[in-house]
């Protein structure tokens, strides 16, 4: 029974799993490298504890649990494939843009939603 649930689940973890790692990717790089061009962009800098992570999920209308229910480790990849390509034509213009941080290595903040079916 929690089979089909668990399925249903993945689409929003996976968006999840993405917004954390730009969020987590953005906040522990002090400064991403000149682009040359100017960055009009919402700056996600300084996101550096659980309650800022936890008030800027809540800025966006995530009702989430206080503290993350995992912690992981992940590399952002060098080379971009498909999917990190079009993930990331879509984030970009919202100031978390990956491209800066291929290769580094980044921390994922996993929290619970509870204001999501």
């Amino acid at each position: 029974m929690s089979e089909p649930n668990k399925a249903r689940g993945l689409p929003l973890a996976l968006v999840l799993f993405f917004c954390f790692l730009l969020l987590i990717c953005v906040a522990l790089v002090a400064s991403p490298p000149a682009s040359g061009a100017a960055n009009t962009s919402p700056d996600y800098r300084g996101i550096d504890s659980n309650e800022k992570r936890v008030a800027l999920l809540r800025s966006w209308g995530w009702e989430v649990e206080e503290s993350p229910r995992e912690i992981v480790e992940v590399c952002i990849p060098r080379e971009f494939d498909s999917v990190y390509e079009a993930y990331n034509e879509l984030q970009a213009p919202l100031g978390l843009d990956l491209y800066p941080f291929r290769g580094r290595t980044v921390r994922r903040y996993t929290y619970v939603v509870k204001n999501h079916s």
